[in-house]
C-alpha cells in the first residue's frame, strides 16, 4: 500500500529565484515513490532552463512547456500526465516538508480518503518585513463529505487552497474534475475544491504542518488588489450559490453563504479604496449579496463592519480612508 506512486505537479512561471528550492523539496521527500511533473507556463526569466537542469539529473522529473496560459491550464496538463494513484500540487515558490508525502499518504490510505488536507505554515513578505502564521485544521478525524462547504470549513479556509492536500487521482479523473481556466486572478483553487465536493468525496484532515507557503509582494496573485481581483470574489459567491443552493441543508447553506459574503467584504483594502478602483457594476453586485432577502448578511455584521460597508457602498472613499487610518489599517 505505502508504495503507491504519488505525482507532484509544479506549475512554473518566472520564478528563477525560488523554483530550485521548490524542486529540491520535492526531490528530498522521505517517501521516494514519486514522479515530479513540471509544467513551465511560458517563463522568460530562465526558470525553464533551471527546471531542465534538474530533469537531466533526476529521472523522476518530467517537463512540459506551454505558451503562457495560466496556472489552471498548467495544472490541468499536469493532471492529464499524472501516473500516480495520488497527486499533490506544489507552487513554484513554496516548499514541502520532507515528510509531506509519507505522512499524508499514510493518512489517506488509513482512512481511504479521496482528499487528505494537511496543515501548513504561511510566511508573508511585504515591504521587507515578514510575518509567520500557521494554519492548523480543526480536526484530525475523518469528516463528512460536506466539510469543504460547511460554515466551520469556510471559517477555517479549508476550501481555499489545493497545495495543502493529497488528492486521489482516480476520484478526480472519474468525475472529470479539472481547474476552471477562466479564473485568471485567483479563485481557481476554491472552485476546484467545490467541484470535488459535488461528488461526495471522503475527506480527512491532519494537524501535521507539512507545507510552507510564501506570500511574496508582486509574486502572489492573492496580494494584488485589482478590480479583477474583487470581481473574482463576486464570481466565487455566484459559483457557490449556483453550485449548492437547494442541495445543502438550508441552515448550513445560509451560514456558509453569509460567511463567504463577509469574507469578500473583508478583503476591501485601504489601498484599493484610495485608488477608487471599484466599478458601479461591482457595487451593485456587492449590495445584492449583502441585502439578499433570504440571508440578511447586513444584519449579521458587527458595528465596525457595518460602518465600513456603508461608507464603501455610498462611495465616501475619503471618509473610509480616514476610518481605516483610525483603525490602524493604513
Amino acid at each position: 500500500m505505502m508504495n503507491d506512486l504519488v505525482s507532484i505537479i509544479i506549475p512554473v512561471f518566472n520564478s528563477k529565484n525560488y523554483i530550485g528550492d521548490a524542486i529540491e523539496s520535492a526531490i528530498n521527500q522521505s517517501y521516494q515513490d514519486i514522479e515530479i511533473i513540471i509544467v513551465v507556463d511560458g517563463s522568460t526569466d530562465g526558470s525553464y532552463e533551471i527546471c531542465k537542469e534538474y530533469a537531466n539529473q533526476n529521472e523522476r522529473i518530467s517537463i512540459v512547456y506551454q505558451e503562457n496560459a495560466g496556472v489552471s491550464r498548467a495544472r490541468n496538463i499536469g493532471l492529464e500526465r499524472a501516473n500516480g494513484k495520488y497527486v499533490v500540487f506544489l507552487d513554484h515558490d513554496d516548499v514541502m516538508k520532507p515528510e509531506l508525502v509519507e505522512k499524508s499518504i499514510y493518512k489517506a490510505q488509513k482512512q481511504d480518503a479521496d482528499i487528505t488536507k494537511f496543515s501548513f505554515e504561511m510566511i508573508d513578505f511585504i515591504q521587507n518585513h515578514s510575518k509567520y502564521r500557521v494554519k492548523q485544521y480543526f480536526t484530525d478525524e475523518y469528516t463528512k463529505n460536506d466539510t469543504l462547504i460547511s460554515k466551520e470549513s469556510v471559517k477555517n479556509d479549508a476550501y481555499v487552497f489545493v497545495w495543502d492536500a493529497l488528492y486521489k487521482v482516480d476520484f478526480i479523473k472519474k468525475n472529470n474534475i479539472c481547474f476552471d481556466e477562466n479564473y485568471k486572478s485567483g479563485g481557481e483553487d476554491i472552485v476546484f475544491n467545490w467541484e470535488c465536493t459535488k461528488y461526495s468525496p471522503r475527506i480527512c484532515f491532519m494537524n501535521d504542518v507539512l507545507y510552507t507557503h510564501f506570500n511574496r509582494q508582486n509574486q502572489s496573485l492573492s496580494l494584488i488588489f485589482t478590480l479583477e481581483y474583487y470581481e473574482m470574489k463576486c464570481e466565487l459567491i455566484d459559483c457557490f450559490f449556483t453550485s449548492f443552493h437547494g442541495k445543502l441543508d438550508e441552515k448550513e447553506f445560509n451560514s456558509s453563504y453569509t460567511l463567504l459574503c463577509l469574507k469578500a467584504i473583508g478583503k476591501i483594502s485601504a489601498k484599493s479604496v484610495s485608488n477608487h478602483i471599484f466599478s458601479r457594476e461591482y457595487m451593485k453586485r456587492i449590495k445584492k449579496y449583502i441585502h439578499h432577502e433570504n440571508f440578511n448578511v447586513f444584519k449579521k455584521m458587527g458595528v465596525k463592519k457595518r460602518v465600513e460597508y456603508s461608507l464603501f457602498v455610498l462611495g465616501l472613499y475619503e471618509a473610509l480612508d480616514i476610518y481605516f487610518y483610525a483603525l490602524g489599517r493604513k
